[in-house]
């Protein structure tokens, strides 16, 4: 009895399994024959002709685009090969960089296969233990605060001796440590500084790959040159005038190494070296007992670089590099990976079957936005470039191009910067201003007294002209005060202020 129950319920199940694969089997033919029936034969070839019609249309587009955008780059930098404008290689027995103590910071670096680093040893330059004074800044001028660090010294158990003065003291601490900084004085005689390796030697070396072409890491440079800093303060305070020159060259020279290799990494790092040392310099300058050959000297050292035509350099080196990129990425999958982690499986597998052109419009929406980030050139570069990179990063914001694929890989493209161009126009001023005031020390030193306006200073005390990087080819502001003399610059708004500090740009010297 239990059995023929349990054969008579199995036997629905069996009916509606064989029912439901019959029904399955019909419904596969019919598809079957509908996929291979004419109709669907002739949509599918429609479908494929738009497509095709479509990317033809896209490459043909984004080959207008990218004309366009090559115009632009040859009328704006005069060629497209990379290797055209960085500087030719500093041999080594030329090279600052070369000298054997900062090659001795040479360390290899895990993170990759012949990769290294520099490792500056700023440690080394203190006493352990050592109450750093205080570096007082005032617009960007430096001071020591020697009373604060007196009362620091004391509270260590170690005051001043009877008679010693808080500048003497400090240089006694100091005398310990210099032996790093007398090796890189020793340096100064080579006429150039270049990282090494360079860009163009790293380019060079990696077949003109810039993905590979790999420069060295910097770490503690700007340690290094904090206590270099106090370095030099110490030197001037007590008129130690060749310490203070040989302190003045070596901060310089660090700077140019790094700001003169157009590079966006480097050349940040140059001009937060040389924000440093200029105003180290600015209050160094104070030193009664230079000569005029150390005027001179420093001068001449101050000329060697033109922040603004570093950092217009390094744009047109982004630029094109980044065209480069784009070129591999359209020939070799493998480059892919050089737009980062912003680049990630979706967009890899949309480049596969999107129009070839979508790469070249990627490339035009780079080139064009890095042009307008460059500047206009001349005189007013920075100003023209700084209002660009705004231009950019307002249009960067804009929700509606976020999802554009003929831009998307631009915009991965487009180096995040915000305020370069101003920092290197304001390094410029201060260094042309660094230039004038040793041109009016060496007129003191001649005539016992700072002339009435700077037209009065002889062409043979100073390298060249220093206009005002604010007024085009207009000259700095200057006028003598109680104490010594004030230079300013219009700044950013164009009017001139009278010297006042918040809104034009000043250089104060006062003996």
């Amino acid at each position: 009895m239990n059995s023929n129950a349990n054969s008579n319920a199995a036997e629905p199940s069996r009916y509606f399994t064989g029912r439901a694969a019959r029904t399955i089997g019909g419904l596969i033919r019919r598809i079957g024959r509908y996929i291979f029936s004419r109709r669907m034969v002739w949509a599918v070839a429609i479908l494929a002709s738009l497509l095709g019609l479509i990317h033809q249309y896209e490459n043909w587009n984004a080959t207008r685009e990218l004309a366009s955008a090559r115009a632009g780059v040859l009328a704006r930098i005069g060629t497209e090969n990379l290797i055209d404008i960085l500087p030719e290689v500093v041999p080594e027995e030329e090279n600052f960089f070369a000298v054997p103590i900062i090659k001795s910071w040479r360390k290899s670096n895990p993170m990759g296969a012949g990769a290294f680093e520099y490792v500056f040893p700023a440690e080394q330059l203190l006493p352990v233990g050592f109450p750093s004074p205080v570096v007082l800044r005032d617009t960007g001028d430096m001071h020591l605060d020697l009373a604060g660090w007196v009362q620091q010294r004391t509270a260590t158990g170690r005051p001043l001796s009877a008679g010693q003065s808080p500048a003497s003291a400090l240089q006694s601490d100091l005398a310990g440590h210099r032996e790093i900084i007398t090796l890189l004085i020793a340096g100064l005689d080579r006429p150039g500084s270049q990282i090494i390796p360079c860009r163009r030697a790293s380019l060079l070396e990696a077949n003109g790959n810039p993905n590979e072409a790999g420069l060295p890491l910097l770490t503690g440079a700007m340690r290094l040159q904090n206590n270099l800093a106090i370095h030099l303060l110490a030197s001037a305070v007590v008129g130690d005038a060749e310490k203070t020159r040989g302190i003045a060259g070596v901060m310089l020279t660090l700077a140019e190494s790094c700001a003169n290799d157009p590079n966006l990494v480097p050349l940040l790092l140059g001009m937060a070296l040389y924000q440093e040392a200029l105003g180290a310099l600015s209050e160094a300058l104070h030193c009664g007992t230079l000569t005029d050959a150390d005027f001179n000297e420093i001068q001449r050292w101050l000329a060697k670089t033109n922040d603004v035509k570093a950092a217009e350099r390094t744009f047109f080196e982004t630029l094109l590099a980044s065209a480069t990129v784009f070129d591999r990425f359209k020939t070799q999958v493998g480059h892919r990976a050089a737009f980062g982690p912003d680049f990630d499986a979706g967009c890899f597998m949309g480049t596969l079957i999107a129009p070839i052109g979508w790469v070249d419009s990627n490339r035009a929406f780079a080139s064009k936005m890095m042009l307008l980030m460059s500047g206009m050139g001349g005189a007013e570069t920075w100003r023209s470039g700084d209002a660009g990179s705004m231009e950019v990063a307002s249009l960067m914001q804009q929700k509606s191009g976020g999802a554009n694929p003929r831009q998307l890989l631009g915009r991965i493209a487009i180096p995040g910067i915000s305020g370069m161009w101003v920092k290197s126009a304001q390094n410029l001023f201060k260094r042309r201003c660094a230039i004038l005031t040793c041109a009016l020390h060496r007129h003191w030193l001649l005539h016992g007294s700072y002339p009435t306006r700077l037209t009065e200073l002889d062409a043979s005390l100073l390298p060249g002209p220093q206009p005002d990087p604010a007024r085009a080819d207009a000259p700095l502001n200057y006028r003598l005060t109680e104490k010594g003399f004030l230079l300013w610059s219009v700044g950013l708004d164009r009017v001139d202020d009278g010297g006042n500090p918040e809104k034009d740009w000043i250089w104060r010297h006062e003996i």
